[in-house]
This record gives structure tokens, C-alpha cells and sequence, in this order.
């Protein structure tokens, strides 16, 4: 008995530090920083208004991220903006796979926020912002609540 459970042990320590290390290599994966929410511009690390390549244990609440094709990102994100060539519906749709999470492979398209979408530079030179009210952690995969308002230049808001 005492050498099943011994089995059953090792078989679960040597499980776990695969997990460990397979972390620590998702962690150290890059990631381009294109700035921060809060008041004002996007504010950007180092200060002279440029991208800033980080990694994903650096990633916090409130970071704006440039996202390419293939990039995986172990945390929950917004979509603010999407461009791609082949889009049917103007550059408005990305597409994401959820299998890190529910083991389902198939595409799944998402769609950037038409007036998020449309002053998206503006966000980024400091002429519109950005206001996201969101919902805390939730373990429900598949729900999400929330909302943006967009506060242009000339004080009109979209929500």
C-alpha cells in the first residue's frame, strides 16, 4: 500500500514542476507595452512616447497591449482595436482560441467596439479616452459585463 501511495506522490510532484516550469516559460514570454490607463495620454515606461517590449510577468491591470498574430496572453484582455488585411468586416475582427482554458480549438472571432475601434489613435496621442468600468474576477468563462466610454475631444461621450 505504502508503495502506491509513494507512486501516486512522485508521480503528482513530478507533474507539478512540469506545471512550474511551463509557467515560469509562459512568464518570460515578450509582449509589446504600448502604455497605461489613466488620466490623460497613454503614459508609456519610458517616456519618450514609444512601445515598450516587456514580458508577461511585468503585465499589470490597466496595461495597453500590442497584440500580433500567435501571441498568447494568460490573462483576461479587452480589445480595443484590431487591424488585420483579410478582415471582412474592416479591420474590426480578431479571432482567439480558448483551449489553454477550455480545451476547445476552433476559432472564435472578436470584435473591437465600433467607437472604440474608430478613435483608437486619438486614445493614443492623449486626444480621447478611455473609460472602462468592468466587473471583478469571475470563474464564468463564457460572460462578461462591463462597459467603455469614450469621451472625445470635443466632450462627447459614446458608451
Amino acid at each position: 500500500m505504502s508503495i502506491i501511495i509513494s507512486i501516486g506522490v512522485i508521480k503528482e510532484g513530478i507533474t507539478d514542476y512540469a506545471r512550474y516550469k511551463n509557467d515560469q516559460r509562459t512568464n518570460r514570454q515578450k509582449v509589446t507595452k504600448l502604455g497605461r490607463f489613466g488620466s490623460g495620454p497613454v503614459r508609456l515606461q519610458d517616456g519618450d512616447n514609444r512601445p515598450v517590449s516587456t514580458t508577461l510577468q511585468d503585465v499589470k491591470v490597466g496595461d495597453v497591449l500590442l497584440l500580433n498574430h500567435g501571441s498568447q496572453i494568460p490573462a483576461d484582455c479587452i480589445v480595443l482595436s484590431v487591424t488585420t488585411e483579410t478582415c471582412e468586416k474592416g479591420g474590426e475582427e480578431g479571432f482567439i482560441t480558448t483551449k489553454n482554458l477550455d480545451g476547445e480549438t476552433n476559432m472564435k472571432p472578436k470584435l473591437a467596439i465600433k467607437s472604440v475601434q474608430d478613435n483608437f489613435a486619438g486614445f493614443l496621442n492623449g486626444k480621447v479616452s478611455l473609460e472602462v468600468v468592468s466587473e471583478g474576477p469571475s470563474a464564468n468563462l463564457y460572460a462578461y459585463e462591463g462597459q467603455i466610454i469614450v469621451t472625445k475631444e470635443n466632450g462627447e461621450k459614446d458608451v
